[in-house]
């Protein structure tokens, strides 16, 4: 086979002999595709050449893998372009995995599109060069002679793994593929653009051209023509209506450099795809129909949807004519048209008394809750009972009240409002309650013990109430209160429960301060639970409970120390000492001894009186010390420690 480029001869294959050009893959084993037939497409511009084979052990055609198929197309042109010294093809390649399993696939050294050099230059490679950047990596092969070959990876499909390689123990250049795992029923594409020519550098400059042609293709910009050319922005005032609400269409001319614009139409398709129902209006720029500024290529007009509009979405065609009725342009806009009214029903006593008086008001607005709907029937209804009694303040409010069931229980009003083929609806729910219903009062500890209280130290103890609501009705402003022992204080006197429904509780705490000086015993202070009922009556719940103040008898000394001199052979009182009652309880048999020390082992000591049998919280009283020193006794400071004690002392 001889091809051809530009009148001269650049390769010659002998019968027999591998083509110059073949595809080598690899997956650990050398493979190649069994191509013996082609399928020839002539057409104006270029041939294309089909082949598709399947996937067989490189050089043996006849040992089909079952992995794998390949279909191969060449582009072959009359005229690829304005090249002079040289022309191309393009060569594509799409490889499938036609195995039920994830295959591996790769390719010899410049394998998955090969080029054999050797072969094809008849006076061998002189130089090759090449770009490995990607997307378009590229390399060219010369020889002595002026022949070129370049290869231009033009793009790939489901893979980055293809790019230009040479090698040249083989003397080829071509397509490299890296390892590329591929799916069952999955694929690869690679396309390739190969160039031959033989005038030498200018080839290469052609070459060149062509690569960055590909890399950097022209940007190529079209204007619309001028003639008669106007930009139409079409708007409503909402993009949802009721029926019988009105619509401001606008159109505006804002692109018109010409000031063509003088006549818009606007059609209505009525929300149906028949066009015998279609209606057109005309839109104005003159200041009124909706128009605010006359003159600013802004056209304006209301249309009014009927009572049986058609629900859905409706088209307006908008066409924009000039002075002399020319068409200019037209464009289209979409709104959507709605039956559904926003109800809202809000019952003012939600909790009235069985056979008691409901009231509840309703609001009736647009589906856009823009505009109130006044005037609509309103049709209200409980428990299988239709609410008679209905007031319409003409400005979208309505109330209604009707009488409550004589059962407890919780029932839903359901309300309806339609007016001019629309209609909604709301509903809300209420609660009967019995007249009367009771707040149990738990507290916690049911006996507080407070000890350590002093003449001088006051105690303190903490209780919690619960009210539990364990009628059937809710209690209102509920509140908890304490009455205690004239003197006593707490953080709190009175707290606020407000509102305690059915079934619920309102848990609240007390910090409560005994004074000083509080004599033991058992003391009652009353906890207790006011509300209202559902009927308006004050019920209340009172709780009496027992403090234990502890007895605290507590004996204190003022004095720490106390000194004196004595001669040998004398009695003297050498000091006296105070003896108070601190605790919150009388002290009895106070009694007082010397206990240790050289003055208690060899002096006399007498105390004065010798002893107290009783003394009242709060009061005290003086005790002298009596020393008597033996006579010789040598002269120096003695000291002793004294013990003062009470029978009931802590």
């Amino acid at each position: 086979v001889e091809r051809i480029v530009v009148g001269a001869i650049f390769f010659a294959g002998n019968e027999g002999n591998r083509t110059t050009e073949y595809i080598h893959y690899s997956n650990g084993s050398s493979l190649g595709f069994y191509l013996i037939n082609a399928h020839f497409t002539l057409g104006p511009i270029r041939l294309t050449i089909k082949q598709v084979g399947n996937e067989t052990i490189f050089g043996n055609p006849e040992q089909i893998t079952n992995e794998g198929k390949i279909i191969k197309k060449y582009y072959i042109y009359n005229l690829a372009g304005p090249e002079q010294k040289g022309s191309f093809i393009k060569i594509e390649q799409n490889f499938s995995n036609i195995a039920p399993y994830q295959i591996y696939r790769n390719s010899t050294r410049a394998g998955a599109l090969a080029f054999d050099l050797n072969r094809s230059f008849f006076e061998g490679i002189q130089d090759v060069e090449k770009n490995s950047t990607e997307p378009h990596s590229w390399i060219l092969a010369s020889d002595i002679g002026g022949y070129i070959v370049g290869i231009l990876n033009l793009n790939e499909t489901n893979t980055n793994n293809f790019f230009v390689e040479n090698d040249t123990e083989l003397g080829r250049i071509g397509i490299q593929l890296n390892e590329t795992l591929i799916n069952p029923n999955s694929w690869i594409y690679q396309k390739s653009l190969i160039y031959f020519g033989t005038g030498g550098g200018e080839s290469v400059t052609e070459f060149r051209d062509i690569v960055d042609r590909y890399k950097n293709p022209p940007e190529i910009l079209i204007s619309l023509p001028e003639r008669l050319y106007v930009v139409l922005e079409p708007e409503t005032n909402a993009t949802i209506y009721n029926r019988n609400e009105s619509i401001l269409i606008k159109l505006n001319a804002s692109d018109d450099p010409y000031n063509l614009t003088a006549y818009i139409n606007a059609t209505l398709n009525m929300g149906t795809s028949s066009q015998d129902d279609d209606q057109t209006i005309i839109l104005y720029d003159d200041g009124t129909h909706g128009d605010e500024i006359a003159g600013d290529k802004i056209f304006s007009n209301t249309f009014d949807i009927p009572n049986d509009a058609t629900l859905g979405i409706w088209t307006i065609n908008f066409t924009a004519y000039s002075e002399n009725y020319e068409f200019l342009n037209f464009t289209t806009y979409n709104f959507n048209v709605t039956d559904l009214l926003s109800v809202t029903v809000n019952i003012i006593n939600k909790k009235p008394m069985v056979g008691g008086i409901v009231k509840a008001e309703i609001y009736v607005k647009n589906y856009r809750q823009d505009s109130w709907i006044g005037g609509a029937e309103i049709n209200c209804s409980f428990d299988s009972s239709n609410v008679e009694n209905k007031t319409d303040y003409n400005n979208g409010t309505y109330s209604v009240n009707f009488t409550a069931p004589s059962e407890e229980g919780t029932y839903t009003l359901t309300c309806n409002a339609s007016k001019n083929g629309n209609s909604g609806s709301g509903f809300d729910n209420f609660t009967t309650e019995p007249a009367k219903t009771y707040i149990s009062l738990a507290i916690q500890p049911e006996n507080p013990i407070v000890e350590n209280v002093t003449f001088y130290q006051a105690g303190s103890f903490e209780i919690s109430a619960n009210a539990s609501n364990i009628g059937n009705g809710t209690a209102y402003s509920v509140n908890i209160s304490l009455e205690l022992v004239n003197g006593w204080e707490t953080n709190s006197s009175l707290e606020e429960c407000r509102e305690v429904e059915k079934g619920s509780f309102c848990l609240k705490g007390f910090n409560i301060t005994i004074p000083s000086g509080t004599p033991p015993g058992n003391y009652s202070i009353n906890v207790t639970v006011t509300w209202k009922n559902p009927d308006e009556t004050i019920d209340l719940n009172k709780t009496e409970i027992n403090v234990t103040v502890t007895s605290n008898p507590l004996i204190s000394i003022s004095e720490e120390k106390i000194s004196g001199e004595a001669g040998d052979g004398t009695s003297t009182i050498i000091g006296n000492f105070t003896v108070i009652s601190a605790g919150n309880d009388y002290l009895q048999n106070i009694s007082f001894s010397c206990i240790s020390g050289e003055a208690c082992n060899n002096f006399n000591i007498n105390f004065l009186p010798e002893n107290i049998s009783s003394l009242l919280p709060g009061l005290n009283q003086s005790v002298a010390i009596n020393v008597s020193v033996p006579l010789g006794y040598y002269a120096g400071n003695y000291t002793g420690i004294i013990n003062v004690s009470a029978e009931n002392d802590r």
